[in-house]
């Protein structure tokens, strides 16, 4: 069961259709650029330096090719996300990376934090879901591909 506010989260994320990329690094750079801007980003320059430091000391990789970089900072007044489909994959460390899904998340909404990565992690097992979403051409799409649970 997906919640509410998991939905208005995933509704309201920033989609990034087809990223291409070399390397970990410039997909995170390309995927923090689409913040430039976004009302509940305060500070861009520290969130970026957050999220570089997090994915330095335990990057959150799953299975099937899934990352999460992210960042608890209250460098944003809410919680901002952008996701991003790789079809041709993006090596981040030992992994070639399918789908990508930033957070950026304030330190007092580390309950939501975990709910929507709960909620994706444990849905993306499911391979079939996993390549509707990575398939997904738009926001949209991406959402009606959990629309069955």
């Amino acid at each position: 069961m997906i919640s509410r506010k998991t939905v208005e989260y995933l509704k309201a994320a920033i989609f990034l259709g087809n990223l291409e990329a070399e390397n970990e690094r410039q997909a995170i750079e390309k995927m923090l650029d689409a913040l430039k801007g976004h009302p509940q980003v305060r500070d861009l320059q520290m969130l970026s330096e957050a999220v570089f430091e997090r994915q330095q000391t335990d990057p959150p990789l799953l299975p099937g090719g899934i990352a999460f970089p992210h960042a608890r900072c209250d460098m944003v007044s809410d919680v901002v996300m952008v996701i991003a489909t790789c079809p041709k994959p993006v090596p981040f460390r030992d992994m070639q990376v399918r789908l990508a899904v930033l957070i950026g998340v304030p330190k007092r909404a580390a309950s939501e934090y975990l709910e929507i990565v709960s909620f994706l992690a444990r849905h993306l097992r499911n391979q079939t879901i996993l390549d509707q979403v990575v398939a997904a051409g738009d926001l949209p799409t991406f959402v009606a591909a959990f629309a069955g649970l």
